[in-house]
C-alpha cells in the first residue's frame, strides 16, 4: 500500500513539473512574439528598393503621390490648346499608375513617361508661339493707258451765267430749254467714259476738246449744243424732253 501511494505521488509530481515547464515555455513564446517590431515584419516581406528604412521609403512613395495627384487636370487647364486627345488619355493613365503603384520603381517609370509627354506638349506650344504668320502681299500689275492732255479750247466765250450760283439755283431756263446740273460723283461707270474728261476751274465737267459735257434725250450723242456756260457736247441721255443735264463736280 505504501509503495502504491509513493508511486502515485511520484506520478503527480512529474505531472505538475511538466505542466509548469511547458506553461513557462508557452508564456515565453508569447512574450517574444509580442516584442517583434511591426516594421521588421513588413521589411522582411517587401523590398525597400535601396532605402534605409520603411519610413524613408514611405516618405518618397507618398511624395510621388502628392506631386502627381490631379496633375493631369492642372496641365489641361494650362496647355489644353496644345494637347491631343491621345496625350490627355495617356497622362491620365500614367497618373493612375503613379497613385496605385506597389513600388517606387513603378512610380518612377510612370513619372518619366508622364514628363516626356509634358515636354512634347511644351515644345509644341513654344513652336506655335514663336511662329510668325506672314502673308506675302500680292502685287497685281495694273495697266494704265497713257493719256496726253492737250489744253482744251475755250468754247465758253459766250457764258451768260455764273456756274457757282447754278449749284444753288438748281435750274436755268434759257431759249425754251431747261438746264439742270448732274454731278459726276453719282454717275455710273459707263457715263464717265468721256475722252479727256476733266474738271474745270468752275467745277463743270469738260471733254478733251473743251466742250461742256451734257446729257440730252433730244439730241444724239456727239452733237454740240448751246448751254448757259458755252458750247456743250452730248455724251449721255436719260433726261426729260426739253431738258439738258450739265455735268458738274458739285
Amino acid at each position: 500500500m505504501k509503495k502504491l501511494i509513493i508511486i502515485l505521488l511520484i506520478i503527480l509530481f512529474c505531472g505538475l513539473f511538466s505542466f509548469v515547464f511547458f506553461a513557462s515555455k508557452y508564456d515565453s513564446s508569447i512574450r517574444d512574439s509580442s516584442e517583434i517590431n511591426l516594421e521588421e515584419i513588413i521589411v522582411a516581406k517587401m523590398d525597400l528598393e535601396g532605402y534605409n528604412n520603411l519610413t524613408e521609403w514611405l516618405n518618397v512613395y507618398k511624395s510621388n503621390i502628392e506631386a502627381y495627384k490631379g496633375r493631369t487636370t492642372s496641365v489641361k487647364l494650362e496647355l489644353e490648346n496644345y494637347m491631343t486627345e491621345d496625350q490627355k488619355q495617356q497622362m491620365f493613365d500614367l497618373e493612375n499608375q503613379i497613385l496605385n503603384a506597389k513600388t517606387i520603381k513603378e512610380q518612377e517609370q510612370a513619372k518619366q513617361a508622364f514628363n516626356l509627354i509634358l515636354e512634347d506638349i511644351n515644345a509644341y506650344r513654344v513652336q506655335i508661339e514663336n511662329t510668325v504668320v506672314y502673308d506675302e502681299p500680292v502685287y497685281e500689275e495694273t495697266y494704265v493707258e497713257e493719256f496726253y492732255y492737250e489744253e482744251p479750247v475755250n468754247n465758253n466765250n459766250n457764258e451768260s451765267h455764273d456756274p457757282y450760283s447754278f449749284k444753288s439755283q438748281g435750274v436755268i431756263y434759257e431759249n425754251g430749254t431747261k438746264y439742270t446740273w448732274y454731278s459726276q460723283n453719282v454717275l455710273p461707270g459707263g457715263g464717265l467714259d468721256i475722252p479727256g474728261r476733266h474738271v474745270g476751274d468752275d467745277n463743270l465737267i469738260y471733254d478733251a476738246d473743251g466742250y461742256v459735257v451734257v446729257a440730252s434725250d433730244d439730241y444724239a450723242k456727239g452733237v454740240v449744243v448751246d448751254t448757259p456756260f458755252g458750247e456743250g457736247k452730248v455724251y449721255d441721255s436719260g433726261c426729260d424732253s426739253g431738258t439738258i443735264d450739265i455735268y458738274t463736280n458739285f
